[in-house]
């Protein structure tokens, strides 16, 4: 039987999913990573033995090179995922399978543009990637019975452009058919990096293949679930348990909710609660999360466990306990940020106190959740340790 572990960002995503899947893949031995969510707005940066890249198609397993499957509730662009090969490539990295679902929804450059001159997304937040666009034209194909395998059309590219172009109604731009026809073309020649499936690798067994364990990598955070999140801030995926396949959840896997010790969002929507200046408390880099771009400021703000508690209640994680024995832990990354025994938090009442560093740590302890272990993400090589109280 498979082990499952499921890795979920505990707020507004951004908070070292990477590392933590990195770290569960070198402690497994034969593993698989299973994007479940999202697309290629995911920017997932693991660094190992002097080496980084940012993952966005490919799962966090890579620099170990671990395989990774997207299931059919993932975004696939097949421009972002030609870029992030050759990113790869050229970083000297052996670039293992990605397995792709027939039915991933397919973002073509007239999603990509659609997005960029729609105001309400550009208001609501958004990645400029064209995920909103994609969802919205496949939502209305599939209520009118057009539910197909979408991925076996990478080889009929003009099927996928002229659907995009009727839906939007916009104008044949050849440049735009080149660079995805390129793009398709270049997957379809690559058959033993490129593996469209009609199965799932994580479940079934094909050619040999025996994986140990299934890392369920969520994408961006439980705050921004299609679902459960803060409506219109969203992103249109289910980034909780609710997009977990049921048989997953009846084998009680274990769930790994990833936070810093501080909040952040990079969007618009929620902005954290900044009573304290937190540069007094922490010394940030921020490599892959600018104030530059369509996302404007990454802001960062004070831990409130008020908001915490409010996660837990939207997602019904005290449901999904009980119902199906989840084994939760917390993961908190980014610990070596802080440069005080005192950490600044929002308490459980919504007061602003400060806390030190074990009291902090206990206080997850009363949380309407039980779970199993607290560990600490040291440094940017995924250097994860277990809190011993």
């Amino acid at each position: 039987m498979d082990k499952h572990k499921i890795v979920l960002g505990s707020f507004f995503g951004d908070c070292g999913k990477g590392n933590v899947v990195q770290w569960l893949c070198q402690n497994s031995s034969k593993p698989i990573v299973h994007r479940f969510s999202g697309g290629p707005q995911a920017g997932h940066r693991v660094v190992l033995n002097g080496k980084s890249h940012v993952c966005s198609s490919w799962g966090s397993g890579v620099l170990l090179g671990v395989p990774t499957y997207l299931n059919e509730n993932v975004f696939v662009d097949p421009i972002c995922i030609v870029n992030e090969y050759k990113a790869l490539v050229d970083e000297g990295i052996e670039v293992p399978p990605l397995y792709i679902d027939y039915y991933c929804k397919v973002i073509t450059p007239y999603d990509v543009l659609s997005d960029s001159l729609n105001i309400e997304v550009k208001n609501n937040g958004t990645c400029g990637k064209g995920i909103h666009a994609t969802f919205e034209r496949y939502k209305d194909l599939d209520s009118k019975g057009v539910l197909a395998k979408r991925m076996m059309y990478i080889n009929n590219v003009e099927k996928l452009l002229i659907e995009a172009e009727h839906y939007y109604k916009f104008q044949r731009d050849s440049e735009l058919y080149k660079l995805f026809g390129d793009a398709c073309k270049f997957i379809e020649s690559h058959p033993e990096t490129f593996k469209m499936v009609p199965w799932n690798p994580a479940n079934d067994r094909q050619e040999g293949d025996n994986y140990d364990t299934v890392i369920w990598e969520g994408s961006q955070g439980l705050l921004l679930d299609m679902e459960r999140g803060f409506m219109p801030h969203c992103t249109p995926s289910k980034t909780g348990l609710n997009g977990i396949p049921e048989y997953v959840l009846k084998e009680s896997p274990e769930v790994y909710l990833v936070m810093r010790p501080y909040l952040t969002r990079h969007g618009n929507g929620y902005t954290p609660y900044r009573i304290y200046d937190i540069s007094k408390y922490f010394t940030l880099e921020e490599p892959t999360n600018l104030d530059t771009g369509i996302q404007g400021v990454f802001k960062k703000g004070v831990f409130d466990f008020s908001l915490l508690n409010r996660v837990i209640d939207r997602h019904c994680l005290d449901n999904y306990q009980r119902t199906y024995n989840c084994k939760f832990n917390w993961l908190i990354t980014h610990w070596d940020c802080s440069i005080s025994s005192y950490i600044p938090i929002i308490d459980t009442i919504g007061e602003a106190v400060l806390r030190e560093k074990e009291e902090f740590l206990n206080d997850l302890n009363i949380l309407d959740i039980t779970c199993l272990d607290t560990f600490l993400g040291i440094g940017e090589n995924s250097n994860i340790i277990r809190y011993e109280e």
